[in-house]
């Protein structure tokens, strides 16, 4: 890609030159769309914030009042508010046609010997980096408000009730700067000098054709890839000698101000999001008189109202499909849901030889949802100590996720991503038994010939727009879940705890967002072509694009929530933790805590490849938190490392499609080993002051990556003060 004013150009026969017309110079390919040296963009033009600058307010505000010795009555407010502030990349293109009657075009570049798109009477630049056009910017807000008013009651000495209602809405202003109208773009770029264009007389005058011709008609219209804005329903402006356009001269980075502001808007989006809970519960006990060889048996017993609202309001600018990256559709949506519980628990034996402790628990919940209809969910557990220094335990659930407001409601926004299609002849082995099939398949539909077929690669050149949205049509997830534990106390050792615990969980209708490519890994390799993957996925059917190289390749994509087949996981957590308080030296803390992943497998579809995940980026076997904490007076120290073990760089089954997909020392991951200290000091009115330093040894992301297995921060040092109200006097 081409740099802000180093406009790419490409021609079938000839050189590749810069926007000024000087000569291209390509770099050592990198893979993933990036170089090393030549002409292309920098890496330093994009840089940004390490963080965005951000500012938060918070109050909270907490009343209670005794009516009787028995009634409380209470209420809560909140409010919270995060300001942030960041910049990212600029505007990007790919595919400009420029007219060769643009005065702005080096003459190099414009001749004919050299330009081979000249029969369409354009020069055609590939790519182009608008950093002339400033970098985008967002400024968000986000307010959040929540209110509580409940009672409590002591029905009787062990029976208590409890209701409430509870209100809260956050708020999302979005302040969208440097964003581009697309049609007032693509009119500034068709540049013209104003005699020739009336007389065949060059007179100096560059003016926007379309203050001339006084209507949106390029001449380069119906060129795929090449830009003109006749094909927009609407436009942002009325074309003619008073509609503000001012020419961009696209190779050159010395832009009018002029120019700038016709082009550049600001897009302000706002959302909503409310929710209502009403709560009401009996809780307690029995008493003695109603009890096995234990404690008195516990219930609860108690029914909620919810409903949750949202509302997205992008911009009238971002509606019209006229600006770059745009948010498309405002959305409303709502539900709400009933739902009644129970639950029991029940010592059966205590302070027995052999039975220091036996309770077993239960729990079920009915819900009735206005989106997906009645659930029920249920719990099990038991635990048994033979002696106070032991205990196992053990649960069995049964239990379902609705949908939330977001995967449904959620609006649709354009997003954007660059492909490795799985069609493309040289990955179709590199998934599951019925890909090439279904790919032949697939690409036969569109009307593709054999020859077309086997040399096919999908290469879409550029970075492909699509949609993302919510999904009306989700139902729950339903999850099988069984643990069993085991907690070591030991007496003769006070302050040391052991615990392990196994998990088996396996969730069928699993919700899950799947990327662009992932989007079409999973519709061709499922058992058929019939499957809401490729629902979502648009190609360009034969003979509609530019040339046969178009054939078959996507140009579209609509990402949203799915309820993937299945999803199941095993694995062992585990801890350590011991206090050791001394008479002279402070008290010392130390923990270990960690996750053993076994299996961690998903299926995309029904009857589809299951996949193993356990190991793979993302999903390390090993995870150990070790956290060591001093306290001796006024001061405390701490010291943590962060571990996991080393990943896969690719999925199992590319790898073994592919064992030289990259070379061997790069096909796992490092480990992550991360040390992070702090050092504290807390007045006697407890004020405190605070310095540290997270990531000590400095380790840094793997090649080719920026945020794993650690974030590009690198070595972090911060000092700070907290304060409370009362030290302030509030």
């Amino acid at each position: 890609m081409g740099g802000a004013t180093k406009a790419e150009l490409a021609f079938n026969h000839g050189d590749n030159f810069l926007g000024d017309g000087t000569p291209y110079i390509p770099g050592t390919f990198l893979g993933s769309f990036f170089e090393s040296g030549g002409s292309g963009t920098p890496v330093s033009t994009y840089s940004g914030e390490i963080l965005p600058k951000i500012d938060r307010y918070i109050g909270n505000l907490l009343l209670s009042y005794e009516l009787t010795d028995s009634i409380r009555v209470f209420a809560e407010g909140k409010y919270a508010r995060v300001d942030s502030e960041s910049f990212g990349q600029p505007t990007f293109d790919f595919f400009i046609g420029v007219p060769t009657d643009n005065p702005f075009i080096p003459a190099n570049i414009n001749d004919p010997a050299v330009n081979a798109f000249d029969f369409l009477g354009i020069v055609l630049v590939t790519g182009r980096d608008n950093l002339d056009l400033g970098r985008r910017g967002e400024t968000n807000r986000r307010e959040t408000y929540r209110g509580v008013a409940g009672i409590e009651a002591d029905v009787t000495d062990t029976i208590r009730f409890d209701a409430s209602y509870v209100y809260g809405q956050s708020d999302a202003t979005v302040r969208q700067t440097n964003t581009r109208f697309n049609d007032r773009f693509y009119a500034a770029l068709d540049a013209v000098d104003e005699g020739e264009f009336l007389n065949g007389t060059p007179n100096g005058n560059i003016v926007c054709r379309s203050n001339l011709t006084g209507d949106a008609t390029s001449s380069n219209q119906n060129v795929t890839g090449a830009f003109f804005f006749d094909d927009f329903d609407q436009l942002s402006f009325t074309p003619g000698p008073n509609s503000g356009c001012v020419p961009f001269n696209l190779f050159s980075n010395n832009q009018s101000q002029a120019a700038l502001d016709f082009i550049n808007t600001t897009a302000v989006d706002t959302s909503t999001v409310k929710q209502h809970v009403a709560t009401a519960a009996i809780s307690g006990d029995f008493g003695d008189g109603f009890a096995l060889w234990g404690d008195p048996i516990g219930f609860a017993l108690g029914g909620e109202y919810r409903k949750e609202i949202s509302r997205s309001n992008p911009d009238p600018v971002n509606t019209t499909g006229l600006t770059f990256g745009n948010a498309l559709f405002p959305e409303t949506g709502s539900f709400d849901v009933y739902e009644g519980f129970a639950e029991i628990r029940v010592p059966i034996v205590q302070d027995r030889p052999g039975f220091y402790d036996l309770t077993a628990n239960g729990a079920a919940r009915v819900s009735d949802y206005s989106t997906i209809g009645t659930t029920f969910t249920y719990q099990g557990g038991l635990v048994y100590a033979p002696v106070p220094d032991f205990r196992v335990r053990g649960t069995y659930a049964q239990a379902v996720r609705a949908p939330n407001i977001g995967e449904l409601f959620a609006p649709s926004n354009q997003t954007f991503a660059f492909i490795d299609d799985p069609c493309a002849f040289d990955n179709r082995d590199n998934g599951s038994a019925t890909r090439e099939a279904n790919c032949v398949a697939l690409l036969s539909g569109l009307g593709l010939d054999p020859a077309q077929i086997a040399g096919f690669t999908g290469d879409a050149g550029t970075s492909l727009p699509g949609l993302s949205t919510g999904n009306l049509d989700l139902s729950e997830e339903t999850a099988t879940t069984i643990t069993v534990g085991a907690i070591f106390q030991p007496s003769f050792i006070p302050g040391l705890v052991l615990s392990v615990d196994y998990y088996d969980v396996e969730i069928e209708d699993a919700i899950s967002t799947p990327a662009a490519n992932t989007l079409l890994e999973l519709c061709v390799d499922a058992d058929t072509l019939d499957n809401e993957f490729c629902d979502n996925i648009d190609r360009t059917p034969a003979g509609a694009g530019f040339d046969a190289n178009d054939d078959g390749v996507v140009r579209g994509f609509t990402l949203q929530p799915q309820n993937v087949a299945a999803f199941s996981t095993k694995g062992v957590d585990f801890s350590l933790r011991y206090r050791q308080p001394t008479d002279n030296l402070g008290t010392f803390n130390f923990s270990v805590i960690g996750n053993h992943l076994i299996e961690l497998k998903t299926q995309g579809t029904p009857g589809a490849d299951i996949v193993e995940s356990a190991g793979v980026r993302g999903a390390p076997e090993w995870q150990v938190n070790f956290d060591f904490n001093w306290t001796l007076d006024n001061f405390n120290l701490n010291y943590g490392i962060n571990y996991w073990d080393e990943t896969l760089r690719f999925a199992r089954r590319t790898i073994e499609a592919d064992p030289d997909i990259v070379a061997p020392e790069y096909l796992k991951i490092d480990a992550k080993f991360v040390h992070d200290m702090q050092l504290r000091w807390t007045t006697d009115d407890d004020m405190s002051f605070y310095v540290g330093v997270n990531n000590i040894f400095d380790q840094e992301p793997d090649v080719g990556l920026t945020f794993y297995p650690v974030s590009a921060l690198g070595r972090f040092f911060y000092a700070g003060v907290r304060i409370s109200g009362d030290q302030l006097g509030f």
